[in-house]
Order: structure tokens, then sequence, then C-alpha cells
């Protein structure tokens, strides 16, 4: 990759580590995904800025799951990152030119567009772009890929590089990641590396909530706080109790036809210069804005997963001034466990041993023969003497043996929570290895 020393030097090591993993990749012979995992904040897009424009690939197709982040990223990789982190307008360098139109990859520059635009194409128009491509990088985010995109994402033949914000094995089986070629910054390196800052979480009784965001804005007048809400109905009624005692805004697909300037269907382009103190939303705010004097996360329910959670707490913790960002918990500490889960799973990425045990898992056909290598070549089991499995000379229909039915029984305690129970079995499942 062809990077300006002006540009390398306001880089963020997280951020630099990225890009040599990434150029070493691209100038091996490997046809499998190089996987880059760096947490919300952290500088995501820097990366897939300065890759897309600095690499010598000719035509680069970057895809999101979410439109609103694939607007932000329009604009980042328009300039507007290397404004932010150049002092001189005249040091940036000359840019490729960026499209949000996929129609024909005939002009070389970055294409950018979302997930769903690609999978809307037919099998033939797919085949028609596949050979034009010479880069695809994809902004995972916290996003499931459908079985559709896995399907899709296998047409190209071309490198493929993988951005995600956490490393979920289910997620990265569809890519077909290279162990040789990964970076992954967890959550914790960059914490302690003050490239984000950790949250404080609190529960906090409903009566007390006005008081307590005013406890908070008194240390850090700027603070901007969130409440994500569940429903419509708490959207409004949060917006009720709130609006009264700060400049406040509802954000909601409902106020399409609305006239109140406090209710709104979309979230404003620039909302990070209004002087909003309080936006209350639903599914609105959980990525792709860039809103670093948020500092106050409000949860009004229970997130059903963790996956969800670290996604929303990841629109606090930036570094902002000195500011410490808050999360607060309604009545409830189901999202602390929520929360404490995601916690371990990271600490266990954090040690370089483990996380390779962890990237070596995710290529399966290495993950089975390694598991049938451990047994002996033969031994006695259920009753019988059995022979090492043999892959060459397995006869599914003759040998293959589905049970029916499976029944679990579960004891409940009082305050048993399913939502933290499948949690916590999941990230435990990942960590040794299971496709759970």
């Amino acid at each position: 990759m062809n990077i300006s020393e002006d540009v390398i030097s306001r880089l963020r090591d997280c951020q630099k580590k990225s890009i040599d993993t990434v150029s070493t990749y691209l100038n091996s012979r490997s046809k499998k995904a190089c996987l880059i995992s760096l947490p919300t904040g952290a500088g995501k897009s820097g990366v897939i800025c300065v890759t897309s424009h600095s690499s010598k690939s000719k035509r680069v197709l970057v895809l999101t799951h979410r439109r609103a982040v694939c607007d932000q990223l329009v604009k980042q990789l328009k300039g507007e990152f290397y404004k932010k982190i150049l002092d001189d307008v005249a040091d940036i360098p000359n840019l490729k030119s960026v499209f949000k139109n996929i129609n024909s990859f005939q002009k070389e520059g970055i294409y950018c567009t979302t997930v769903q635009m690609i999978t809307a194409l037919s099998e033939s128009e797919l085949d028609s772009i596949k050979d034009k491509i010479d880069l695809v990088i994809f902004d995972e985010g916290h996003a499931e890929p459908a079985s559709k995109w896995s399907k899709a994402v296998r047409k190209f033949k071309c490198k493929k590089l993988i951005i995600t914000a956490t490393p979920y094995r289910n997620d990265l089986f569809s890519f077909d990641i290279d162990v040789k070629h990964h970076y992954i910054y967890t959550f914790k390196n960059a914490v302690e590396n003050h490239d984000i800052v950790d949250p404080n979480f609190e529960v906090v009784n409903k009566d007390r909530l006005i008081e307590r965001i005013k406890e908070i804005k008194i240390s850090q007048p700027e603070s901007v706080c969130i409440v994500k809400c569940k429903e419509l109905s708490d959207v409004e009624h949060y917006l009720e109790l709130l609006k009264t005692e700060f400049n406040a805004v509802a954000i909601h697909d409902s106020y399409a036809k609305s006239d109140n300037k406090n209710k709104l269907q979309n979230v404003p382009a620039n909302i990070h210069e209004k002087d909003y103190e309080v936006i209350i939303h639903q599914r609105k705010l959980d990525e792709g804005v860039d809103l670093p004097q948020a500092k106050i996360l409000i949860l009004t329910y229970p997130v059903a997963s963790g996956r969800e959670l670290v996604q929303t707490v990841g629109r606090v913790v930036r570094t902002y001034k000195q500011y410490q960002p808050y999360i607060i918990g309604l009545d409830n500490n189901n999202n602390l466990d929520l929360w404490s889960n995601f916690k371990i799973f990271d600490e266990y990425l954090s040690n370089e041993k483990t996380a390779k045990k962890f990237i070596r898992t995710l290529d399966t056909a290495i993950l089975i023969e390694t598991y049938v290598d451990e047994f002996p070549e033969h031994s006695y089991y259920n009753s019988g003497f059995k022979k090492k499995f043999d892959f060459k000379g397995f006869n599914p229909v003759e040998s293959l043996e589905i049970p029916l039915a499976s029944v679990c029984f579960y004891k409940k305690n009082p305050e048993f929570d399913l939502a933290d129970c499948l949690d916590k079995l999941y990230w435990e499942f990942n960590r040794q290895g299971a496709l759970s």
C-alpha cells in the first residue's frame, strides 16, 4: 500500500497494526479472507479509508449491513477522515473516486453500498460484476450475516477484508478466514491503550433518573444522554418525562408526518452539531452515528442479547475530553450480567495464545481433522471395539445415526433469567470451540 508519512504518523497504533496486517495479506497468495477486529470507537473507519484509498486495488467494494453506516462511511471515504487527522487540508493525498451506485463498476474507484443491495442482485448480475472487483471490504459491525449473503460473498474470487467489532465465530464461518492473516484488538486492549473508555454501569430507580442525569452533567456539562427504548410507547413516555428538564428529541419511524420539532423520523446527518441534551430512540442510534459527546446511555429494558448490548455500549465509549461514560439500567441488573459475560470472552481473546486458538477453530476442516487425529487407531466404545473414523471410507447412508428427538429439563430458580442463561452458554461454547 502507498501511504504518506503524514497519514501514518496520525494513526493509532491499533490502526497501524491493522494496516500492516492487511498489507501483508494483499501481498500474499491467499485465496481466503483477512480478519481485522477492532472495537467500536477504536478506529475501524480509518482502517477502511486508508486501505481503500492506499491499496493498489483499482475497484474496491465496501459493504455494510445498515444504510446509516453506509452513508457515514461514504462521508469518511470522500475525505472527512483525512480532514479530521491532518492539520492541513493541503496534505490530503489524492483520493480515489467514491460511488454509491453499483450498477456497472466501469469506472475505477471505491463503491460503497449495503449487503441488501448485493443480495438483491440476480445470479447473472452478480456474475457480471464479480470479476471487476479487486478487493471487497466488509464492515461486519455486529450484524449477523444472512445465508443469502454467505452465498453471494463466495462469488467474489478477489481479496476479502472482514472488519468486525467483535469476532463472533458463527458469523465468521461464512467468510473462510485465513488463520495466517488476522489482527484482533480487544475491548480490553483498547481501554488499556486509552483508545476508548471503560464505562461505569449503574442501576438507578426511575424516580431518580432526572436527578442522576443532572449530577453527571454537572461534572461533564457537554455530555449527551441517549435513551434506548423497546417500544414506541416507551419513546413517547420518556420524551414527556425528560423534555421538561432537558433539550430532548425523540427519533422513531412513526414520526414521518410529525410537525413537532422534538419528534424526528431519522437521525440528523449533523447530529453532533446539534444542541440536544437527551436523544430518545428505538434502534436508531445503535450504530452508524458519530456522536463522541454521547457519554450517558440509559437502558430502559433488559437488552435481548450480548451482541446488541456490545453494539449499544459502543455509542458512548469513544474518547471525548476527559469524560467518563455511564451506562444506566433502570431497576434491573440483567444488562450488567450480559456485559460481564462479554468481558470474560473479551479477556479470553486478549491473550495472544488463546486468541490464536480461537482463530484456528474458524477453519472447520482443520478443526475436524485435528479432533479426529487425537483418537487412537482402535478403541473400546459403547460395548464394542471401534476403529478410528475414516472420512474416505465413511458412507453416511449406512453409518450415520441421527437421534429423532432430544429433550432437556430445566430446574428454574426464582431469579432465573433465560436471556442471561442463553448468553452465558453462547459465550462458553464459543470459547470452547463449538459451533453454537
